[in-house]
């Protein structure tokens, strides 16, 4: 069998399968969890205030999270539109932006996140504990410090970036109309100080936990985008024949395994690694070929570089 072979190994990658194991992530699914969150305020007696006021921190949530799209792979036709109202890839050159050296430790959107959530989880904790108004007092406070920040944010697209960042202004927005909300609300300041800690060690918490997700899912990113990098060589014919033509030849072991009669109806040789994981579907596809035709000669050969 070995003398009538021609040199020439046919590689045969079926596209489908690979697109069945990878998982495609949907978005959508984020619209069901807000929902979720104010039925749970409704059953727990929640003000009307509270959930309407939690409603618009889940808007602000989302849109830092989409903030975030090209990090989590997230792709909606719906934000794609939305953002490019401001030119195409507005939304990724204005949050991607370092023109400022602040900007290599304050992130919009990652300041959208930490915040929200902080408003969210807060209002769940404090509305069970009856606490609810001190809460909205700090978030008040919060919300007249944030201004500066919402200033900077609209001098830096207008004047240096030059470009509107359409979630950006969403999330301004969103920052203004619940200081509008509370300012109209509440009266005057209230502040609690078992409530300030509490909210404080809050806080600090979704500020760790936040920067590890994001610290992990930023290095998972880089291996998958390094491993696509590497099959896009790997899969260049041209780079494929240097790199064999370069590489010393592979001396094929000269005792292999031989399944079946001598004299079959049909010949099958399998050139084979056993340190291969991906031959190991062509092993199950061969077991059941020799399962199913007993006349069948299959011999297997050990493709193995020795030297290395």
């Amino acid at each position: 069998m070995i003398n009538r072979w021609q040199n020439v190994v046919l590689h045969i990658e079926d596209s489908e399968v690979r697109n069945k194991t990878s998982i495609k992530f949907s978005p959508h699914f984020l619209w069901l969890i807000p929902i979720l969150y104010v039925v749970f305020l409704i059953i727990f007696d929640a003000s009307w205030f509270s959930i309407l006021f939690s409603t618009v921190s889940w808007a602000g949530f989302l849109f830092s999270i989409y903030a975030l799209k090209d990090l989590f792979g997230l792709d909606n036709q719906f934000i794609n539109n939305f953002c490019s109202l401001g030119g195409i890839n507005s939304c990724t050159s204005m949050l991607e932006s370092k023109k400022w050296k602040i900007f290599d430790y304050l992130n919009f959107s990652d300041g959208g996140i930490i915040f929200f959530s902080l408003q969210l989880i807060g209002i769940l904790l404090f509305s069970l504990g009856s606490k609810i108004s001190y809460f909205l007092h700090l978030q008040l406070i919060l919300l007249i410090f944030s201004i500066p920040i919402i200033l900077l944010s609209l001098y830096y697209q207008k004047f240096v970036e030059k470009i509107w960042c359409p979630i950006c202004i969403s999330i301004i927005g969103i920052l203004i109309t619940q200081l509008i909300f509370l300012w109209a609300k509440l009266q005057a300041f209230d502040v609690n100080i078992t409530i300030f800690i509490a909210s404080l060690i809050l806080l600090i918490n979704i500020t760790i936990i936040w920067q590890l997700v994001k610290t992990k899912v930023t290095y998972w990113k880089k291996i998958a985008t390094e491993l696509q990098e590497n099959l896009r060589v790997l899969k260049n014919y041209q780079n494929f024949k240097t790199i064999l033509t370069q590489n010393k030849p592979i001396q094929f072991c000269e005792s292999n395994f031989i399944i079946g009669p001598k004299i079959a109806d049909a010949d099958i040789m399998l050139i084979t690694n056993p340190l291969c994981g991906y031959c190991k579907e062509t092993h199950e596809i061969l077991a059941k070929i020799i399962s199913t035709y007993s006349n069948v000669n299959l011999q297997i050969i050990f493709n193995i570089d020795y030297d290395k």
